[in-house]
């Protein structure tokens, strides 16, 4: 500014330079009440103000969910006159609080005593759910990911959505429960199974789902989407329906409903499972009613629920499953053998069941071909499932929008779509009730009382379960009971000695009243099997027949001795039949000590007549001789292996029994068959279990190793497998016995019977397991990755699955083995043949390779065992390679072998010394 003098006697100025600087707006902005995970930021806390006109921007904008902990909003405000105002920025703090996730937890399928431990599980079953043609999955982010039809809407997810604890899928509809105890629907509304009548008109939020009036009231726990409704658990334990009652009675909810825990919905009937186990179902189908909302009389102890379009499904605590309903597929005829099992699902006309071992098993005719799965969900005609490691898979087909024509559903399903459930809870079991057991994350195996308590890791959400369980005591299994020795009237119960008894575990036989004294005669009396582990087994009460001889009694006379008939060294007196024989009065010839197992060869035993009236008549002891056989090893244990040359050269021909059944290579670890039966697992990892040899095996007389799983047979003909059973592989069919061979892959697994006749189970999605119709006269099998063979006596192979083309007029074969898409084939002259995948020149038999007496196929290569003990290899890495590892190169020293087995990418080989 310039000052100049205007009088006309002055003259002057001068002059002051000077800055107006912009004005800084104050901004009012009020710290935020906090809010909880999974609540969206909105106007509530972005509504910052100034008295200047302009505009603010927020960081984080609206819609953003934040994780739990103390943030920063931050709010930057730009003035409309910016020549006079500046631009100003200002933060408040905002808590997010950790929001409460509802815990449903998997009991173990069998609370009884069985050696293992009773671990409890997150049920997952909440994550992932299949619609009629499309499926939901939830993150462990609490974010939803949608696939399929949506020829309604009812896979776009709404924008923003976050929080979520609980996914559900209907017909054409799709329900998320939220941590805060909202619901958002979206997808088909035609029957008000989004919104509920209760709503006028329908209001669509900002993120397109639709008001429903549970976010209003803001309590619920979980939702079940059915065909045109949607069912509502709260908090309090009372249910409510969204949908028209035009459509389904079973809106009406029944009066006083309450303390339900879990609630499904079909297509016209809801389910509802109470805290005492009791089912409770409602609605119908106006058109046909199948008798899907009549709960089984006496139904209780049930622990999930399911509903399919026109059945139900229930789990009891025992691990079995009981069905209703529409059967007109089968979907209701559980399977016999069923048990095990921790989580159901039911489709449109299908069951499914999941196992503890992570296995599923489906009806009718329909099969998950998959393992390791931690939840499962089927609708229309497909299934989705969440894997142990949080990835997904689907199977069967599922319709496009107009409906005319379907789609592989497995090929549906986003990729990569990984994260699917997986959140983080620790686990603290504890021994209540008398129990002492100090808190740890073990889970418990011994009988007892008990209590676990899960409680949520995650750093957005809080909320921990606690539940009380007991481990029951096993019963023991009292094969035969033992025998009371003969007392004389007078006596005291105490003098009757109790002799043999064969039990299933160890202890010991008392009567239960020893002081008692008996009148004279044959009588009833009680005794105790008091087992020797009493913290793990029932103490059982059964009874035993007494003779008491009569004071005065006189003496029969023995007519005719009776005969015996022979036995086999190993059998118990017991197992012998006495024949014939008589006396003066009518009674019994019985064995005095019929648990002995005597010494091979002929020798007198002890036989005791009784006489029916043993008050008056005196038993009587004689001597009847007794052959016992010598002996003999199950055949099961011996395969004899021909000399290489049948033809006379001048030297002996000797026949050899192969021991190629006592050592088998899987992926990682090698088995082995010890002399006393006993089996010795190694590796270089157990992470499935793989070298933990069951206790109490038993006597072994075969062993097998595929993959990360072993199977072993025993001496008895029955099949014990351990490990990884992700494929089915370890799951040996139920009541399967008469064994006398046994092969896995890893995939897959075959038994063949003594009659001759082959049983397969596991992964058959290369038809592995499809045993040909008609296969009898079998007498040696082997399975490989996704083939079987099977040798039959007539020296002939069969093949069946991935490259089973078997070369033409193979015959005089007498060894087989299967690898990795190729087999090898023994034959009586000591030469190999071998057919299949040649990428790693594993099926390229060396030139001029004779006298061959044992094969083994692996993955990568192939072995073969010659008469005088060296071993020749063929396929990768079998020659010595500068530029790789040796990994299968035969040891120049080696000899003296009398078994190999080639695993992943490894031999073993078991030497004549053992």
């Amino acid at each position: 500014v310039t000052a100049t003098v205007t009088n006309p006697n002055y003259t002057g100025s001068a002059s002051q330079t000077f800055i107006i600087s912009k004005a800084t707006p104050a901004i009012t902005w009020p710290a935020p009440a906090a809010i909880s995970y999974g609540t969206a930021i909105s106007a509530a806390q972005l509504n910052a103000s100034t008295s200047v006109a302009g505009a603010f921007v927020y960081t984080p904008g609206a819609g953003a969910n934040l994780a739990a902990g103390l943030r920063t909003l931050q709010a930057v405000f730009t003035p409309s006159d910016t020549g006079n105002y500046n631009t100003v920025t200002a933060s408040v703090p905002l808590q997010v609080t950790t929001t409460a996730r509802p815990i449903a937890l998997l009991a173990p399928p069998d609370l009884t005593y069985d050696g293992n431990a009773k671990a409890y599980a997150v049920s997952q079953n909440a994550y992932v759910s299949a619609g009629a043609n499309h499926a939901l999955v939830l993150k462990a982010d609490g974010t939803v990911v949608a696939w399929g039809r949506n020829n309604s809407g009812q896979t776009n997810v709404p924008a923003g959505l976050g929080g979520v604890v609980q996914v559900s899928a209907g017909s054409d509809h799709s329900v998320a429960v939220r941590s805060n105890g909202t619901l958002v629907g979206w997808g088909s509304n035609s029957y008000a199974q989004c919104t509920g009548p209760t709503v006028i008109p329908v209001v669509t939020k900002p993120d397109g789902s639709l008001l429903t009036p549970v976010d209003l009231i803001g309590n619920a726990t979980a939702a079940a989407a059915g065909g045109r409704m949607t069912a509502v658990l709260r908090a309090d334990g009372t249910v409510t329906v969204l949908g028209d009652v035009r459509y389904s009675n079973a809106v009406n909810v029944p009066v006083g409903l309450a303390g339900v825990t879990a609630v499904a919905a079909g297509e016209h009937h809801v389910v509802a499972l109470k805290a005492d186990g009791t089912v409770v179902a409602w609605g119908d189908n106006p058109n046909q009613n199948y008798g899907q909302a009549v709960v089984p009389a006496g139904l209780s102890g049930v622990v999930a629920i399911a509903a399919g379009f026109a059945h139900t499904l229930a789990l009891k605590s025992d691990g079995t499953v009981v069905a209703w309903g529409n059967n007109g597929q089968g979907q209701c005829n559980v399977p016999a053998s069923l048990n095990g099992v921790v989580a159901i699902t039911a489709g449109s006309a299908s069951s499914y069941a999941l196992k503890a071992d992570g296995t599923a098993v489906g009806w009718p005719g329909v099969s998950a071909n998959v393992g390791g799965l931690a939840a499962l969900s089927v609708g229309g005609q497909h299934a989705v499932a969440i894997k142990t490691d949080g990835s997904v898979v689907g199977w069967g087909s599922i319709l496009n929008n107009s409906g005319s024509d379907s789609f592989n559903a497995a090929s549906l399903v986003p990729s990569p779509l990984t994260g699917a459930g997986n959140f983080a809870y620790s686990y603290s079991y504890a021994g209540r009730a008398g129990t002492t057991y100090a808190a740890t994350s073990t889970a418990p195996t011994n009988a007892g009382y008990y209590t676990v308590t899960v409680t949520s890791t995650d750093p957005n959400f809080s909320g921990s379960k606690t539940v009380d369980f007991t481990i029951a005591k096993a019963a023991p299994v009292l094969a035969s009971l033992p025998d009371a020795a003969i007392i004389t009237e007078g006596q005291a119960l105490s003098a009757a000695t109790l002799v043999g008894g064969n039990t299933s575990v160890p202890g010991s036989f008392a009567f239960t009243a020893p002081s008692y004294v008996p009148a004279a005669g044959a009588g009833t009396q009680s005794i105790t099997f008091t087992p020797a582990n009493a913290v793990n087994y029932q103490t059982i009460t059964t009874t035993v027949t007494v003779q008491v001889q009569g004071a005065g009694a006189a003496t029969p006379t023995i007519t005719t001795l009776p005969s015996a008939s022979s036995i086999t060294f190993g059998q118990k007196l017991g197992s012998s039949t006495l024949n014939g024989g008589s006396a003066s009065v009518p009674g019994t010839f019985v064995f005095s000590s019929r648990f002995s197992s005597p010494n091979p060869g002929p020798a007198s035993q002890s036989v005791t007549f009784i006489p029916a009236d043993i008050a008056n008549y005196k038993a009587v002891t004689l001597s009847v001789p007794v052959t016992v056989y010598d002996g003999i090893v199950n055949p099961l244990n011996i395969a004899l292996i021909p000399p290489p040359s049948l033809s006379y050269d001048g030297k002996d021909k000797w026949f050899w029994a192969s021991k190629a059944q006592f050592l088998s290579m899987g992926l990682y670890h090698w088995t082995a068959v010890k002399s006393d039966g006993t089996v010795d697992a190694r590796g270089t990892t157990n992470d499935r279990g793989q070298t933990t040899v069951p206790v109490g095996l038993g006597s072994v007389a075969a062993i097998e190793a595929g993959g990360d799983m072993t199977l072993a047979l025993r001496t008895d003909g029955t099949v014990i497998a351990w490990g990884d059973n992700s494929y089915g592989a370890a799951s040996v069919p139920v009541g399967l016995t008469g064994v006398v061979a046994v092969s896995t892959g890893g995939y897959h697994s075959l038994a063949l019977r003594a009659d001759g006749t082959v049983r397969a189970w596991g992964d058959n999605s290369s038809g592995a397991t499809s045993v040909p119709a008609g296969l009898i006269n079998v007498v040696a099998v082997a399975a490989g990755t996704r083939h079987s063979l099977a040798l039959k006596s007539d020296g002939t192979v069969v093949s069946w699955g991935y490259q089973n083309a078997v070369p033409s007029n193979l015959t005089g074969v007498i060894a087989i083995s299967a690898g990795q898409d190729n087999s090898l084939a023994l034959k009586a002259d000591g030469t190999v043949v071998a057919w299949g995948d040649d990428g790693d020149g594993k099926s390229t038999v060396p030139e001029g390779l004779s006298k061959v007496v044992g094969i083994s196929a692996g993955r990568y290569h192939s072995v073969a065992l010659k008469a005088d003990g060296s071993v020749v290899a063929w396929g990768k890495q079998c020659v010595f390679d500068p530029k790789g590892p040796e990994i299968n190169l035969v040891p120049s020293s080696l000899s003296g072998v009398v078994a190999v087995s080639a695993g992943y990418d490894e031999t073993s080989a078991l030497l004549s010394n053992g």
